[in-house]
């Protein structure tokens, strides 16, 4: 059976029974403008699609309150409308983000590592409070194992789809499954396809606080991933290092990936409420082309 598994980043989010049902939707959007007969089949089993989702834990720290789910309908309508093409102007203000992101990060790399996490949590406040908070990150990474681990022991073909954060918390679940006693029985099972998006694993210190990643070369990466794709958006500052496959190297010349492959300067054309754009959001990356002939793929397979 396949399975679909997304894994979204933190943001700003609606209750867990809005948030899947867009994510469905738009997936199985993706997945019909790539491969009709593939989008009709997904139609008709969404279950297909599982969703890890821990917004909760974040407001539970934060008092924040859901997002109505109502207000997630029009600039989904209009991302529908939007994402035939890339508007000129959107790929030469992404470009503009981009050399300053750039300029940043040179700068940056004279910076002591301490500061430079410093600077990391009080930019990426989310991504400071998983690294920071042990018994916190046990209880997010949890929401993906709830789902990844039985579909592993169903023998289950998974696509793992990781947004943001959420890629760092699908790549120490998966290190976790790889080397953890615990899930011994586990460890010939492997993820087809884990697909990023918007990651900042290309980060030197984001990667410094991985899980294994102080261990010798032989255990420090996940050796249960057949295929890597990694996708980054032209203007998306959180994946400012748009490549991952020069970092993570060892794992193909280790043979513990099989694949792995970067697709960087893909275009997001997402607008939320007040219509100002967003290159970095969960359903802009959705609804990629690129996203859309993965899935398909996959369900094809």
């Amino acid at each position: 059976m396949r399975r679909i598994i997304v894994i979204p980043g933190r943001g700003s989010k609606p209750a867990y029974a809005c948030k899947l049902r867009y994510v469905r939707e738009v997936l199985t959007e993706s997945v019909r403008r790539a491969d009709p007969t593939a989008g009709r089949w997904l139609a008709r089993h969404p279950r297909t699609i599982q969703l890890a989702y821990y917004a909760d834990l974040f407001r539970r720290l934060t008092g924040e309150r859901p997002d109505p789910c109502e207000s997630f309908r029009g600039p989904i309508d209009r991302l529908y409308a939007d994402s035939r093409a890339c508007p000129t102007w959107l790929a030469f203000r992404g470009a503009l983000q981009d050399l300053g992101m750039d300029a940043a990060m040179i700068l940056a790399r004279w910076l002591k590592p301490a500061t430079r996490r410093r600077l990391i949590g009080r930019q990426f406040l989310d991504v400071g409070r998983y690294f920071r908070h042990h018994a916190f990150a046990s209880r997010v990474r949890a929401r993906l194992s709830e789902k990844l681990v039985p579909a592993l022991r169903r023998r289950e073909s998974v696509l793992l789809l990781a947004h943001s954060l959420g890629s760092v918390v699908a790549y120490d679940v998966l290190w976790k499954l790889s080397h953890m006693s615990e899930y011994a029985a586990l460890r010939r099972r492997r993820v087809a396809h884990l697909v990023t998006m918007g990651s900042p694993l290309g980060d030197g210190t984001v990667r410094t606080l991985l899980l294994g990643w102080r261990y010798p070369a032989a255990q420090r990466y996940p050796a249960n991933i057949l295929r890597w794709t990694n996708l980054s958006a032209r203007g998306d500052l959180i994946c400012h290092d748009a490549r991952l496959a020069n970092d993570f190297r060892p794992m193909l010349e280790r043979g513990v990936v099989g694949r792995f492959e970067d697709v960087v300067n893909v275009c997001t054309v997402y607008r939320g409420r007040q219509g100002r754009w967003n290159p970095h959001k969960l359903y802009g990356y959705l609804l990629l082309p690129e996203v859309g002939r993965l899935l398909a793929a996959h369900l094809r397979a």
